[in-house]
């Protein structure tokens, strides 16, 4: 960044923290935890240098959301993600109970191109700790008649068959001609 040179004894840190604002022509915005005083003196350093080293002498973190620079404590972001990992973790559970509830329906899905047993190991595999079946959720594969009989949600039924149709396509296949010249 822009070079600048800051020599401050016993000033807010808050006036520090506009002075790079200005310098760095980023919007600042510090929580209400962020106070105190600090004795500086630096020369022709670049401004995020210097807030680099005001924020770990503080102990202080930024949290950069485009053009706006945000400057908390440590403690308070780790405070604001234990809240929404519990806010989250409250949803998944509300998602689940209400999944229970629900009446499970019944779907047959033909497979025109793909193998079935396949798609069924898909459908199952769990990714990113969620399957795409509720807990009360089946799927089966008839390879006979090349179709997969799901019995879940309606909600998960119609991602499920949207799924599926997705992925029953033909295979490519490349056309080869010959012609033999005598």
């Amino acid at each position: 960044g822009t070079k600048i040179s800051l020599d401050f004894k016993d000033a807010d840190i808050h006036n520090i923290f506009r002075l790079i604002a200005e310098v760095s022509n980023l919007n600042v915005i510090t929580s209400e935890d962020v106070k105190g005083k600090i004795t500086i003196r630096l020369v022709n350093v670049p401004w995020d240098q210097a807030l680099d080293v005001i924020l770990a002498t503080k102990n202080l973190i930024k949290i950069e959301e485009g053009n706006v620079l945000r400057i908390t404590t440590i403690e308070t972001l780790r405070k604001e993600r234990e809240e929404r990992q519990k806010e989250e973790e409250a949803l998944l559970k509300t998602r689940d109970t209400k999944l229970k509830l629900e009446e499970p329906s019944r779907k047959i899905i033909k497979v025109s191109f793909s193998d079935v047993e396949k798609l069924q190991k898909l459908i199952m595999e769990k990714k990113e700790g969620r399957s795409l079946l509720s807990p009360q959720g089946t799927i089966k594969a008839d390879k006979r008649t090349g179709t997969l009989i799901v019995q879940d949600v309606r909600s998960n039924l119609e991602e499920i068959e949207q799924l599926i149709k997705e992925l029953d396509t033909p295979t490519p296949q490349v056309l080869i001609e010959a012609r033999v010249v005598q």
